[in-house]
């Protein structure tokens, strides 16, 4: 007991002199150092998470529907126009293929004494045979006027063994006649220009068919090949 009383009253006489200033200051250090740590550990930013390469920690971004580089269709265009539009060229219509004139009148008369056979045999009384007719035969009398069934140019002018006198005329379109059976001595030559109407000739004989009644024989090609020529004259029917 006496022993403790002494320890007390020198811890008193500590504190009542310079020990109670050292007591203090080491209690100011204790406080700022404690203040110090706090406001370190406060303001220190936290480590970030390490770069993973196998992209495994990478955020699954959603993109939408839209790809890249695939341009946006309802942007407008706001850009001047650096080229000059192109210039339209006049569009010119294809020639036009020439129609072949149906403006024929008839060579001889409207009377017809053999028709046209198209192909088919028919029975010649001058010949005793059959064969194809390739023409139309026009009733006249002998020196009765043959006229062009249209303007043409005349190709030649021949005698032959079995149709007699013939002259050839080409019409134009492809259409070339021939007038078969004219008497000798005819109005045209070879190279002549004719109008429609204009007298090329008079009625002869067609030796092939002298049996027949005096006629002219009249035979028509068109584009080369032989054609009705009813239907060239817009009789045909």
């Amino acid at each position: 007991m006496v022993q403790n009383k002494k320890t007390s009253s020198k811890i008193q006489k500590f504190l009542s002199g310079k020990g109670f200033y050292i007591a203090l200051a080491f209690c100011l250090l204790a406080v700022g150092a404690s203040a110090y740590t706090a406001v370190r550990l406060n303001s220190e930013p936290e480590p970030e998470a390490p770069y993973v390469a196998d992209g495994q920690n990478e955020p699954d971004v959603n993109w939408g529907d839209q790809q890249a580089n695939v341009p946006a269709t309802d942007v407008p265009d706001t850009r001047a126009e650096t080229q000059a539009p192109a210039e339209t060229q006049p569009q010119t219509e294809a020639p036009k293929q020439e129609e072949k004139s149906t403006a024929f009148m008839l060579p001889l008369g409207e009377e017809i004494s053999m028709d046209y056979s198209n192909g088919e045999m028919v029975y010649s009384k001058t010949m005793d045979d059959w064969r194809v007719h390739t023409g139309i035969d026009f009733k006249g009398a002998a020196n009765t006027e043959v006229k062009a069934i249209s303007a043409g140019t005349v190709k030649s002018v021949r005698t032959d063994e079995m149709y007699g006198v013939v002259i050839e005329i080409d019409h134009g379109n492809g259409i070339v006649a021939r007038y078969c059976g004219l008497a000798q001595n005819p109005t045209v030559s070879e190279g002549k220009e004719v109008a429609a109407g204009d007298v090329i000739g008079r009625v002869g004989t067609v030796p092939c068919e002298a049996s027949e009644e005096s006629h002219l024989h009249l035979e028509i090609r068109s584009d080369g090949k032989l054609t009705d020529p009813l239907e060239i004259l817009g009789k045909a029917g």
